[in-house]
């Protein structure tokens, strides 16, 4: 009778764990509507406008994508996300999907190929002016000239911009620029009579005054007030000016630096990498030397 009794007791166990575990597999959460009214009631008050804006699919997608998003649902978003948080990273878990299969629009649109060479001149560079010379063409992220829009082909931040947050300025464009990426970003097509496309130029610093910083001879000579803060109003100020992740004085910073994030966003691998480029060997130094004023 006993051995009776644990068997039934161990079946229903089986068949309890059973419907658990087929209830997780089947409750796959969708951004349509989801995850898009969840943001809009959640984030929208903050987040709709041009600085990491997340009121549409391919924006929110890309901060899935890098972990941006499940970062900070998990910690410093939490607050405002509360109960939502839990469908958010269900969903980033189940790979971030749009449409539930066979809703209308679920099925995803392939960027055309192109159907000739796309190159920088004249293409993508009247592309640029049109669609982005009026905020991309002054000393910050200049992307007018094929020297510094190179940089960030290279580094990666124009495509992961053109498929998020930039993707609503050039609409249509960005899949012009997006087949030039991928076919190898050359800059003019090849001379008459069998010359070849120049090799494409990696160009770690940005002629102009980019990314140029003052002469530093030695790691214990950086401090805040001689280059980290210059490098921040080059690199960082244009979005974090704002009361979240404000760095415009040291006491912002060095909260940062202690707590760690600092380093995780500007070292290679981090999302803020890309802003930072070749600036981040000055931020490691300075955080190593124990991030001196």
């Amino acid at each position: 009778m006993r051995w009776s009794l644990l068997a039934i007791t161990a079946a229903l166990l089986l068949v309890s764990w059973s419907l658990v575990a087929a209830a997780n597999a089947a409750r796959v959460v969708y951004y349509d509507p989801t995850i898009r009214d969840i943001v809009a009631r959640d984030c929208s008050r903050c987040h709709s406008g041009p600085v990491r804006n997340l009121m549409s699919y391919p924006a929110l997608k890309s901060y899935a994508d890098r972990g941006v998003l499940g970062a900070m649902v998990q910690s410093l978003m939490r607050q405002f996300a509360g109960p939502d948080a839990g469908p958010i990273l269900d969903w980033i878990a189940a790979g971030a999907p749009e449409k539930a299969p066979g809703a209308a629009g679920s099925g995803k649109s392939a960027t055309p190929a192109a159907a000739q060479k796309i190159y920088f001149e004249p293409t993508v560079r009247d592309i640029i002016v049109r669609d982005c010379g009026r905020c991309h063409s002054g000393k910050s992220r200049n992307l007018t000239d094929w020297d510094h829009i190179r940089v960030y082909v290279d580094n990666g931040m124009l495509e992961a911009m053109l498929q998020g947050p930039m993707q609503r300025f050039a609409g249509p464009d960005a899949d012009v620029i997006l087949a030039w990426i991928k076919s190898g970003a050359s800059e003019n097509p090849p001379k008459s009579g069998g010359g070849a496309t120049p090799a494409a130029l990696v160009c770690p610093t940005p002629p102009g005054g980019g990314f140029q910083m003052r002469q530093q001879p030695m790691a214990g000579n950086i401090t805040y007030t001689n280059t980290i803060a210059d490098v921040l109003n080059r690199d960082c100020l244009r979005c974090h000016l704002g009361p979240f992740r404000k760095l415009t004085t040291y006491e912002d910073v060095k909260f940062y630096v202690d707590n760690g994030l600092l380093e995780t966003l500007v070292m290679t691998g981090g999302p803020m990498h890309r802003f930072a480029g070749p600036d981040t060997k000055f931020f490691m130094m300075w955080i190593r030397a124990g991030a001196p004023r």
